[in-house]
């Protein structure tokens, strides 16, 4: 064996990275719209990545018996079987080889439901009693569609049917773990349907994804602003005088009380020291009246 074959894994790449991201709710949406109209055939193999969040690879080597369709639209026991992928043109196991169940919403399994029983019309009328060995989204030679043809005939023309900036497959699977994050659920159940090997893995990822969503904590605080005091109206109180005849300046020396330290800050002991000041000139009053 050449021990050169495989230092291409270590040979520091100068192709540039391309950062993640993830598509806005609207954006998910137009999208699917678009691959409606433009290929309603897979439109469903795009509903998979966005609303199941799997791979590129696993979906492509999805078989009809993969699928928990349940008893109805409201049966929780409805999910895909991730248990293979399609990579470098042979069948393998997942990344991370492990098999795991990623749940199902009510219209992805709908629009899947409707593709099933067409498939199993044409199977019927050739003689057929099963379709659930059969792919799910078949190419040529009996093989998945291929990743070429998947990208240049389908998901490139639907993003520019849909008028979207150019996003990456893989971007569905993004967009699918945030939007998950952003609708309240727990990381553990986001690492399990994602199939993460750990949860850091979850969150370092895909929460940094919702950075610009999370606008909205900000202008909470707008909400948060309490009235200024009246400046007149504070002038006024520091020249009140009390009951005694003597001039109470308390007021006065707290509003200039600054600390010491040079800043721009009230000390903070102010209200400890003008707490003993009072004192004394209420002693010293009461020595007055007497």
């Amino acid at each position: 064996m050449n021990p050169a074959l495989r230092l291409g894994r270590f040979v520091e790449s100068h192709k540039p990275g391309r950062e993640a991201q993830a598509m806005e709710p609207q954006e998910a949406e137009r999208f699917l719209n678009a691959a409606q109209d433009y290929c309603p055939a897979y439109c469903p193999l795009f509903m998979i990545a966005l609303w199941a969040g799997l791979r590129q690879g696993e979906i492509l080597a999805l078989r009809w018996g993969d699928f928990q369709f349940g008893q109805g639209e409201n049966d929780t026991q409805r999910y895909i079987f991730v248990q293979r992928r399609w990579y470098r043109g042979r069948f393998s196991t997942p990344k991370g080889n492990k098999a795991r169940r990623v749940d199902m919403s009510r219209e992805l399994r709908q629009a899947l439901i409707g593709q099933r029983d067409q498939r199993m019309l044409e199977a019927w009328q050739k003689g057929r009693a099963s379709i659930a060995d059969d792919l799910v989204f078949p190419g040529e030679h009996g093989n998945p569609v291929s990743v070429r043809t998947l990208a240049q005939n389908y998901f490139l023309p639907v993003l520019e049917h849909a008028n979207l900036r150019r996003f990456r497959f893989h971007d569905l699977r993004q967009t699918f773990g945030s939007l998950l994050i952003e609708a309240g659920a727990p990381l553990p159940y986001v690492k399990d349907q994602m199939g993460h090997s750990s949860i850091q893995i979850t969150a370092d990822k895909y929460v940094h994804l919702l950075s610009g969503r999370n606008v909205r904590f900000i202008d909470r605080l707008d909400t948060l602003k309490t009235a200024q005091p009246d400046a007149t109206q504070a002038q006024a109180e520091t020249e009140t005088v009390n009951q005694s005849g003597v001039r109470n300046t308390a007021e006065l020396i707290e509003e200039k009380a600054w600390c010491e330290r040079g800043d721009s800050n009230p000390h903070g002991f102010t209200r400890q020291i003008l707490s003993s000041h009072r004192t004394k000139n209420q002693s010293f009053s009461a020595v007055c009246m007497s």
